[in-house]
């Protein structure tokens, strides 16, 4: 697999962001960072949720190059339409994206929840997040 292009922003994060951040971000293969021309080769991914799930996605990047990112942290810090945007990743076509979290139930033990989208992210936008979300999400093993 190929890493995803980073594509370098200077970002004013605030302390909720920065948490977020802190959660891990592992990415196969190496990354390049490179000059962004707003959404018209790829789209950033904004993951649209009300649940607290970590997600893995894995598709096509900018470059139509296979790859794969697993966010760890959870999806704390959204914005107004409860999205979190993953900053720094681009893609463009179908991209999967694994949601998961464990559950607490009443009784103290725990249970797994895996469910699964496919995202269509388009190659230009007028942004550069494309939001994608769980809506349609199916379980998963």
């Amino acid at each position: 697999m190929h890493a995803l292009r980073l594509r370098s922003r200077k970002l004013a994060l605030g302390p909720v962001t920065a948490i977020a951040i802190a959660g891990a971000v592992t990415f196969t293969g190496l990354a390049v960072t490179q000059t962004a021309s707003a959404g018209t080769n790829g789209q950033q991914i904004a993951l649209c949720t009300s649940q607290t799930y970590q997600a893995k996605l894995s598709g096509p990047n900018q470059d139509g190059q296979a790859s794969e990112v697993d966010w760890l942290g959870q999806l704390l810090s959204r914005d107004e339409n409860g999205c979190f945007q993953l900053t720094g990743y681009w893609w463009k076509g179908n991209v999967t994206i694994r949601w998961s979290q464990t559950i607490t139930n009443s009784d103290g033990t725990h249970t797994n929840v895996k469910v699964e989208s496919v995202c269509s992210v388009p190659t230009s936008a007028d942004s550069d997040f494309f939001p994608c979300s769980d809506e349609n999400a199916v379980p998963v093993s």
